[in-house]
């Protein structure tokens, strides 16, 4: 009666200017408006537009969902799989092998991408981050794409494995692992993926009933829930090296189950084997897992469930899209459909949108509406959902607690405290790609950069490690509890020194002492005579067997012993030992041998004549006549002697076997005896045990031998001997041959008769030809040789320096004109050719060195390798048939025993004699051959 209250009797609308005041239910067939004011339920005074007193708001799903948008492609064959993420798509084509990436930033108006195609994209996707997963079924693999540029995917790693791979269906990636089911294997597999370029297969189950035709997967905490043809079976996965199937359920509703989502205690799976079920299974007892309801669906594909609704897709001609109701478990149905037009396909949902795949004459990617709450902001005090999909950013106030993975993206993790990890009996922290642990500690703000504690060690053990670190699961270096550092290579320093607490400082070896020797700080050891590598104290005076001293405060100790009964001996570095005044005072810089007091050194007495070990040297003098010295242990021999004054000098023995001279030794015209070798400086020659002169050169005026050998290398094309053949029919033959000058003298010798009369032709530098008067009626063979002639009248005296620095070894090489490597005469041919492996009897080859890096960076050599031949090095010392010889300066003298036919020379120009040499004149110089260097290609003088 106030006129604020007005009811249209032609509308049935009802307004009012003033406050609406409703008590009890109201049922709206239409809108509700407010133009000004707010609403309030439960309360007469709202303090917001809607103002909810008590009580809860519930939305359900009454109608049939509506298709918001569908788009098809032109390489969309038969997309069997759907995943989200962000604001994308991605789907997977079996038809085409294609995986198309979809923009549903605007689920109106999607569109695809890009797109990437390859065997690869055969079974169920599924994205995570960055990295897409799928199955090759023809190539029995994983493979892991990256699609962090959503137009142009690319992929990154493939592991194959028939074994453990077989026909991949379905994946599922949870944290590190990617979980594989293989329907032919009856097999789930378990991958680690912790790097996306190299996975590695971890662990796998198998099962000829419980996984036989396995497909659908889904993984929580430490279990994997898999639909296979007539089990559901559920799957321990704690151990990923070992899991195990703890409990199945075989019912009639379960035969040929395709699908399994699982959400809280209970698991949903769908079956299509003529009684095409929707079934509720409880697993809240993963060893027992029992049906808890049913609903009949013909034809059950696709499934995914979302808070109190699960969403299916049915029907293989006309598909449906279906709602069902799971709030009571034991009756689940219905609420509502939509019409799909095309057979079923794989469903995923992702906020209040559904995609879904709808393949059939046209194949399409379809977005459906699901209807819920679209608002700008909100203020929520306790949220529980199925799955929270945050396109952009997301603020956790306080905890936040992940059950099962946590994948992060490419933008990595920043902690602003502490990090830990607890569960199981070992926790792995991985990483895919080289690691940089770097930490902003400087020197003001702690004394440690990193710390490694393990707070429940014992520190007297030494086979518990708080630290080790393995390649490919091989240990190379640990540290123990108790301190114990193990590598199992070898340790490198840039730095030449090595420091521990106190002085002074040794390199000691851990040895075995004989039982009952009790050994202590300072004592001498000598080597034990009955027992093999065990040691005992020294018990006599001049002992030869001295091993060392016991170490006071050893720098570096090596070795553990075999036995209980050890000590770590010092074999180089500063020591205290025990000294007596046996052989009088001992002062600083004396000699120290064993004393015949047990375990005790004395000065080493020169004028006694005997041979002793060295123990060392005395850094400081002894004061009384018992007490310990400081020493410097450089274990040697002092050898006995006899005076010079008869015609011989005997000597025993020197620190390393050498008798060395700093000057000239003049014998006096008298000769030297029962040598075994000699050598040269910088091995530049010698004469081996063998009796082999080896040289870079010789220079003779007259050389004369039983057997002349010219070695040949086809390899570089040099050599100065080689063989031709002038094909039949032919008249000529051209020989290519670096050796060959156009001043070389030739000697040709045909191994049957030519058949006419022949000549050289076109000499000149790498070559020359044979010529015959006729054709060859047949293949004619023919050796030749190469000689270069020096007028020794155009020479001059060479200083030996000046021979040493123009001696080179030219490569030898040998190829006939037809482009075929002649067999001529090489070293291999000769009977002394098994003298090549001889030893070095002097000495290492001094020019033969190993160098080590560490990180690239070079270090100074380690020693000397041993001095064998290679095609890369200096020839050895050892082996003769590996040097060539400069040729001879006069005609060679033949024996005058030889059988052997002389080479017919095809001029020969005679070659002046010079006279022998004498002390006050040096030999001329021959004139080497000129040829290419090997390695450079130059000439080189030999």
């Amino acid at each position: 009666d106030t006129g604020k209250f007005y009811v249209d009797a032609a509308t049935g609308n009802i307004s009012s200017s003033g406050t609406l005041g409703i008590f009890g239910n109201t049922t709206l067939q239409g809108s509700l408006l407010v133009t000004s004011g707010n609403i309030g339920v439960g309360t007469s005074t709202p303090g917001a537009k809607l103002h909810l007193a008590g009580g809860t708001i519930l939305q359900t799903v009454e109608s049939a969902p509506s298709i918001l948008s569908s788009i098809t492609h032109a390489n969309f064959s038969n997309p069997n799989s759907v995943a989200v993420s962000g604001h994308y798509a991605y789907v997977g084509d079996t038809g085409s092998h294609y995986l198309f990436v979809i923009d549903i930033t605007n689920p109106n108006v999607p569109f695809v991408v890009g797109s990437f195609s390859n065997d690869c994209v055969e079974a169920r996707i599924q994205v995570v981050g960055r990295y897409v997963y799928s199955g090759d079924t023809s190539n029995d693999s994983l493979c892991i794409i990256d699609v962090a540029n959503p137009s142009a995917p690319v992929l990154v790693s493939q592991i194959s494995d028939a074994t453990y791979l077989p026909d991949p269906e379905t994946i599922y990636v949870s944290g590190k692992y990617a979980y594989v089911t293989n329907p032919v294997g009856k097999r789930l597999t378990i991958v680690d993926i912790s790097n996306p370029l190299n996975p590695v297969v971890k662990g796998s189950v198998t099962h000829t009933t419980q996984l036989s035709g396995a497909e659908g997967l889904y993984v929580v905490g430490k279990y994997a829930y898999i639909s296979a043809f007539q089990y559901f079976t559920i799957v321990d996965v704690s151990d990923p090296t070992n899991p195990t199937i703890v409990g199945n359920e075989n019912n009639g509703y379960l035969n040929n189950v395709s699908s399994v989502y699982v959400s809280g205690r209970y698991a949903y799976v769908v079956s299509n084997n003529g009684l095409d079920r929707f079934v509720v299974e409880d697993i809240s007892n993963p060893a027992s897992p029992s049906m808890a309801g049913s609903s009949s669906q013909i034809n059950a594909g696709g499934l995914y469930v979302s808070g109190r609704y699960a969403y299916l897709t049915a029907g293989a001609t006309v598909g449906t899209l279906k709602v069902m109701d799971i709030t009571t478990p034991a009756s689940p149905y219905v609420i509502t459909s939509v019409s799909l037009s095309n057979p079923a396909g794989a469903i995923y949902v992702s906020g209040k949108y559904l995609y879904t795949l709808r393949p059939g004459a046209t194949d399409y990617f379809s977005v459906v509406d699901l209807t819920g709450i679209d608002s700008p902001g909100g203020n929520i005090g306790n949220v529980s959902a199925s799955d929270i999909t945050v396109n952009d950013n997301m603020d956790v106030g306080n905890n936040l607690y992940v059950r099962s993975g946590l994948n992060v993206g490419a933008g990595g993790l920043l902690l602003n405290g502490d990090f830990g990890m607890s569960g199981g009996t070992t926790n792995t922290l991985s990483f895919s790609t080289s690691t940089v642990f770097t930490s902003a500690a400087s020197n003001y703000s702690g004394n440690r950069a990193f710390t490694f504690d393990a707070t429940n060690f014992s520190v007297f053990n030494s086979d518990r490690y708080i630290f080790s670190l393995r390649s490919n699961n091989s240990k190379v270096f640990s540290v123990s509890s108790n301190g114990d550092v193990r590598a199992s290579g070898t340790l490198y320093a840039l730095s030449n020194t090595v420091g521990t607490p106190g002085t002074p400082g040794d390199l000691s070896e851990r040895v075995d002492i004989v039982e009952g020797e009790n050994v202590e700080s300072g004592d001498v050891v000598i080597m034990d005579t009955e027992l093999t590598d065990t040691y005992r104290l020294s018990k006599t005076s001049y002992e030869k067997t001295v091993a060392g001293v016991v170490s006071t405060n050893p720098t570096i100790v090596v070795g553990n012993g075999k036995t209980e009964y050890t000590a770590a001996v010092a074999m180089i570095g500063r020591v205290p030992v025990k000294v007596v005044s046996e052989n009088g005072p001992i002062k600083i810089g004396d000699y120290l041998v064993t004393a015949s007091k047990p375990g005790f050194a004395m000065k080493y007495d020169i004028s006694s004549g005997k041979t002793a070990a060295i123990i060392g040297v005395a850094l400081e003098p002894l004061e009384g006549e018992e007490g310990k010295v400081l020493a410097l242990v450089n274990s040697s021999l002092a050898p006995g002697f006899s005076s010079v004054g008869s015609t011989e000098l005997n000597i025993s023995s020197t620190n390393n076997n050498q008798l060395v001279m700093n000057a000239d030794w003049d014998f006096n015209g008298f000769s030297i005896f029962n040598l075994k070798a000699l050598r040269g400086k910088d091995n530049k020659w010698y004469i081996d045990e063998e009796g082999n002169l080896v040289a870079e050169s010789v220079r003779s005026n007259k050389v004369q031998t039983k057997e002349l050998i010219m070695e040949k290398d086809t390899a570089d094309n040099y050599s100065t001997v080689g063989e031709g053949t002038i094909k039949s029919g032919e008249n000529f033959v051209e020989i290519d041959n670096i050796a060959i000058k156009k001043d070389s003298k030739i000697f040709v010798t045909f191994r049957g008769n030519p058949g006419s009369f022949w000549w050289i032709a076109d000499q000149s530098d790498g070559k020359f030809k044979i010529m015959l008067s006729s054709s060859a009626s047949s293949d004619t063979i023919f050796d030749y040789w190469l000689m270069g002639v020096l007028d020794s009248s155009l020479s001059s005296p060479a200083s030996v320096e000046e021979a040493d620095q123009n001696n080179s070894t030219p490569a030898d090489s040998d190829t006939s004109a037809s482009g075929q490597t002649n067999s001529g005469s090489t070293a291999q041919d000769s009977p002394d050719a098994a003298n090549n492996s001889s030893t070095d009897p002097v000495g290492n080859d001094p020019l033969s060195s190993a160098e080590e890096t560490i990180d690239g960076e070079n270090t100074a050599p380690l020693g000397n390798e041993n001095n064998s031949t290679n095609a890369d090095n200096n020839p050895s010392a050892d082996s003769a048939d590996n040097q060539e010889t400069s040729p001879p300066t006069e005609p060679l003298v033949a024996n005058e025993n030889s059988n052997s036919p002389a080479p017919i020379p095809v001029e020969q120009t005679p070659v002046a004699e010079t006279s022998p040499p004498t002390a006050k004149d040096p030999p001329a110089e021959s004139a080497p051959l000129s040829a290419p260097s090997p390695d450079t290609g130059e000439t080189a003088t030999n």
